[in-house]
């Protein structure tokens, strides 16, 4: 685990304790066009925990890098669990998160095609373990000023690759952004009926604009989700069910 410091250093069992709250950041690897590297959705999650880390004290897990990518089939550089296999490995974590001690998990999420089976996961392993408070919830999903920004350059559901992971990225590990290998993928964000395989939808593997991204914009969206999680944690520490105990 990380240390409450969020620097990679080693947490001691003595200081876990039934209290505690620990983030478990969930993120993918997956093509993210020409111009992103394929753990973008771990490493953009795993840095906003970390900050939340410094910022609360409370500890983070190590992120797991696997996800339900089959959207992205075809896609060199994909390497994706089917959605039962993910929830299954979620729920397994969080039991083994449960047994040392924890009873507030916080899962964090970096990659559009988990939110389905890990809100799926997150309601068995609560019902199973009545006893555990669990919050799952996507980066970008933290504030509804947050979610308006990263989906600002599509024009329906999806975004991969766009505008707001290539800024993050831009903020958080440039060395790893390739911008001349960008491309205008506006068009391809748009919804049909049906949904669609990413290779039938996309030339570059990108939905939305990754030429407008900027380093300023990914500072803003970074800074944005870590003191917004921050607050929300700091508040729940000691948060019980309105009405006591379901069950």
């Amino acid at each position: 685990m990380s240390d409450a410091a969020g620097n990679g250093g080693a947490v001691l069992w003595e200081e876990l304790s039934s209290k505690q709250l620990a983030e478990l950041p969930i993120g993918s690897t997956e093509q993210h066009a020409a111009h992103l590297p394929v753990n973008v959705d771990m490493l953009c999650c795993y840095e906003v925990a970390k900050g939340v880390s410094r910022l609360t004290g409370v500890p983070v897990l190590p992120p797991l890098a696997y996800g339900n990518s089959m959207a992205h089939a075809g896609w060199p550089g994909t390497v994706a669990l089917r959605p039962d296999t993910f929830m299954k490995v979620l729920e397994e974590l969080c039991g083994w998160v449960l047994r040392s001690g924890f009873r507030k998990i916080v899962i964090l999420n970096g990659h559009l095609g988990n939110e389905q089976p890990m809100g799926l996961a997150s309601s068995t392993f609560r019902f199973e373990h009545p006893e555990v408070r669990i919050k799952a919830v996507s980066w970008w999903d933290i504030t509804p000023e947050i979610k308006q920004s990263v989906v600002s350059d599509v024009k329906g559901w999806g975004f991969h690759a766009n505008d707001a992971e290539t800024s993050m990225m831009l903020h958080l590990r440039p060395d790893l952004v390739h911008m001349e290998d960008a491309r205008d993928e506006t068009e391809a964000s748009r919804d049909g009926f049906f949904r669609y395989f990413l290779r039938e939808k996309t030339r570059t593997g990108a939905t939305g604009n990754p030429l407008i991204a900027s380093r300023e914009k990914g500072e803003r969206l970074y800074r944005m989700a870590v003191e917004a999680l921050a607050a929300q944690i700091k508040e729940a520490f000691n948060e019980e069910p309105p009405l006591g105990q379901g069950f």
